[in-house]
């Protein structure tokens, strides 16, 4: 009998179920190919009968009427084949449309002010290094708004209403800001410069310095104008990205261009 399973091939492919399960075991004690294979399983509907001896397992499914045997080499080919996105980067997901009986924004931050931007990146950068859940509260409440004006300094207080969902539920804003953050490095490829790590340096990178990293990007959109710092805020997220992407470019080529005249300097 010839055995069809099909499963989501990117991350965009998952539904509200499967993104709300894998995050579930993103939360969980679980090994990359602990996760990749449980999400198998439970994506292609295999449901285990019984063991049939060595190393094999007898198992139904919904669209046959026989019971059919896998071996556990099959079921790490097709885990190979199949699910290597799950513990890969994190690209582009469909979020859970409510969180809490909220809404979010658009999912690509289209039309938002670049302060609500900033403030996801902050507490994203935060939840990262630190692991504090009330960062992960943060991020939801930036991006769960009902389209309301963006302020982050209520962002604290309109946490709290996140903070009794399972952490499943909230880890899924984080996996859709990292998903983000590929987006925006592929439109903007200049001033999103991804770091490779350092292979004779096993220390985690040290943590960025958003004070400082937020000041620089102000900074270069409003040209040393203080004056016009409310306005650069207030710029929607993708026309500021794409400025401070320019100016990356640019700052490249002069750094490129000095660097010429310098090698060919007597």
């Amino acid at each position: 009998m010839k055995i069809e399973l099909t499963v989501p091939e990117r991350w965009n492919q998952l539904d509200a179920k499967q993104l709300l399960f894998v995050s579930n075991l993103f939360c969980s004690n679980l090994s990359d190919l602990e996760i990749k294979t449980i999400a198998f399983k439970r994506f292609t509907g295999l449901k285990p009968i019984v063991s049939t001896g060595g190393n094999a397992i007898l198992y139904t499914h919904k669209k046959y009427k026989e019971p059919f045997e896998l071996s556990s080499e099959e079921i790490a080919w097709f885990v190979q084949n199949n699910m290597q996105f799950l513990t890969q980067e994190i690209t582009e997901i469909a979020p859970l449309q409510k969180l809490k009986g909220y809404t979010h924004v658009d999912a690509r931050l289209r039309g938002a002010p670049f302060h609500q931007y900033i403030a996801c990146e902050n507490y994203y950068q935060a939840f990262l290094h630190t692991k504090k859940e009330n960062f992960l509260n943060c991020l939801a409440a930036c991006f769960y708004t009902d389209g309301k004006n963006f302020s982050d300094s209520i962002t604290p207080q309109k946490s709290k209403r996140f903070a009794s969902l399972k952490k499943a539920e909230r880890y899924t804003v984080f996996l859709w800001y990292a998903g983000l953050k590929t987006v925006f490095m592929q439109h903007f490829p200049n001033f999103f410069v991804q770091v490779q790590p350092d292979e004779d340096n096993e220390k985690e990178p040290a943590p960025i310095n958003m004070r400082e990293h937020i000041n620089n990007m102000i900074r270069n959109l409003h040209g040393g104008d203080v004056t016009k710092t409310q306005a650069v805020l207030n710029t929607e997220v993708w026309t500021a990205l794409a400025e401070l992407d320019a100016k990356a470019l640019e700052a490249k080529e002069t750094r490129k261009y000095i660097d010429r005249l310098k090698r060919k300097a007597p």
